[in-house]
């Protein structure tokens, strides 16, 4: 659902750039002030190459932003490694234990029988 969503905003936004850059063709003279240089382009270049450069700055920057964001995650999955590793460490130290204490209590069990009564 959202992806239809997207796409219905997406589209006409691309028609509305498509029919921008067809209606404004004439061309004005950039000067680069500090710089002794001036060119000539197109109007739609001039302002696409701005949005674009304002997408890229604002991508940048929301980047840039997330970067705490991205590093707790990277934290977290470590630390939940490690204590997976732990439990496994743990189940597996429990069940030395538990194997331990069968075998001990096996031999006790037979140390304690008595003697027959005929074995003499």
């Amino acid at each position: 659902m959202l992806k239809f969503f997207s796409w219905l905003v997406i589209t006409p936004m691309i028609v509305a750039v498509a029919v921008f850059a067809v209606v404004n063709r004439h061309v004005v003279t950039i000067d680069l002030w500090p710089f002794d240089a001036t060119t000539e382009v197109r109007m739609f270049v001039v302002v696409l190459g701005i949005l674009i450069i304002g997408v890229l700055w604002g991508g940048l920057g929301a980047w840039i932003a997330g970067a705490n964001g991205r590093r707790r995650a990277r934290d977290a999955v470590r630390r939940a490694d490690a204590a997976e590793h732990q439990a496994r460490q743990a189940t597996a130290r429990i069940a030395g234990l538990e194997d331990e204490v069968r075998t001990q209590h096996r031999t006790n069990a037979v140390a304690a029988l008595p003697a027959p009564a005929d074995a003499a």
